[in-house]
């Protein structure tokens, strides 16, 4: 159980990143 939560915290983060991501080069790409 608590592996599972902490797998389930590191997706989030996962997606966290890849939004940022995603932002930064949208923001890049629009300059």
């Amino acid at each position: 159980m608590k592996q599972e939560k902490l797998y389930r915290y590191s997706f989030e983060r996962i997606e966290e990143v890849e939004l940022a991501l995603f932002e930064y080069f949208d923001y890049y790409n629009n300059r």
